[in-house]
């Protein structure tokens, strides 16, 4: 009996999902870039572990709820025309869920306190709010919410686990909202949003996240203070994080050194002379 059915890009339907193409004794099915409209014809799997559902034309996850499918540890159902997750909430042991570019309007569907759930890819989908996740996702170590449109991250503050948070190209007008406290968290891309006070991103930063290492903040409209103008802005922005985020190893992409956090801690201009850009 074979295990493993690889089918990317066959241009297969739904209904060229039957045996003997597909079997009970499957445990890993690849079938992007294929034409399939529901995942029903899988539910003759018994061991299946890892799924690969990408660049279809899924509109539905229902079928994932059957029990044939609780030993499913990862799943990447990106690029398709999904509104919802439900489906997933029965399928406790998965460790990956990669959902992006989809029409995800809310996080309705994740198994609720999975346990195993360490990483969620969730980019490119009409999201406006990730309330309840860091109560849902105890585990979770990565996410990425970039380009949604999301308006607050305060839903995560106190999350014990979390790594990495990519959410980047939202709307989020604030992070001095109650988001912090991530012990755990290393890599923050904040990128694109509508972050216009220096000063109160910094603040918001620098509480509860002591392995912060990597951040980027590029295209937010920060305003500098007059005096800064005469200066290169891209410099005395660095200067201001650095000051403040001394611990950085990357900030925007580009590495730190010990030369230019010594320089950040002896050419600082007083962050209260930040205002949001609007004023």
């Amino acid at each position: 009996a074979h295990t493993h059915l690889s089918a990317n890009g066959q241009h297969l339907k739904t209904e060229d999902l039957r045996p003997p193409l597909v079997g009970q004794h499957l445990q890993t099915v690849l079938l992007s870039c294929n034409d399939l409209v529901s995942l029903e014809p899988l539910n003759i799997t018994r061991n299946l572990t890892t799924l690969d559902a990408s660049h279809n034309a899924l509109t539905s996850l229902a079928s994932l709820s059957a029990g044939t499918f609780s030993n499913l540890v990862s799943i990447d159902i990106s690029h398709n025309r999904l509104r919802t997750l439900e489906g997933l909430d029965r399928l406790s042991r998965l460790r990956r869920v990669v959902a992006h570019d989809n029409a995800l309007e809310s996080l309705v569907g994740l198994p609720v306190g999975a346990p195993c759930l360490h990483e969620l890819q969730l980019a490119q989908n009409a999201l406006a709010s990730i309330e309840g996740l860091a109560v849902s996702l105890p585990k979770l170590r990565t996410l990425n919410v970039a380009h949604n449109r999301v308006e607050s991250l305060a839903p995560l503050a106190g999350h014990g686990s979390l790594e990495e948070l990519d959410a980047s190209n939202n709307g989020l007008p604030t992070v001095g909202d109650g988001f912090g406290d991530l012990p755990m968290l290393h890599s923050l891309d904040l990128r694109a949003n509508r972050l216009a006070n220096l000063h109160e991103t910094l603040g918001a930063l620098s509480q509860g996240m002591p392995r912060l290492r990597r951040l980027w903040l590029g295209g937010n409209p920060f305003r500098l203070p007059a005096a800064a103008k005469r200066d290169d802005q891209e410099a005395h922005l660095r200067r201001e994080v650095l000051y403040v985020l001394p611990d950085l190893e990357m900030l925007d992409g580009l590495p730190t050194t010990v030369v230019e956090r010594v320089a950040a801690q002896n050419h600082h201009h007083p962050l209260a002379c930040y205002v949001p850009s609007h004023l």
